[in-house]
């Protein structure tokens, strides 16, 4: 995971007219997150939501923080545990 992730434009997003909903304590899941068009399955936070999309929080490969907008079908609410 080299880059900056591919987040959801503020077009796809529309948050003007979405409702967003921000979670105090982030919950643990699973969701594709993309580089440069490439998928990977990661483990994240979830920080926020919409009816279509969600924001979410992971540690790359290189220890960095990264924060993505993506479709909420690439979320699954399935909880993990660090090694």
């Amino acid at each position: 995971m080299v880059g900056e992730p591919d987040s959801l434009t503020m077009f796809e997003l529309d948050l003007e007219n979405e409702l967003v909903t921000y979670d105090p304590k982030p919950k643990k899941a699973r969701a594709w997150v993309r580089y440069s068009g490439r998928a990977m399955k990661v483990n994240v936070y979830v920080l926020a939501w919409t009816p279509t999309a969600v924001r979410v929080r992971w540690v790359n490969a290189e220890q960095v923080r990264q924060e993505a907008w993506v479709w909420q079908p690439a979320v699954q609410n399935t909880p993990w545990t660090e090694l």
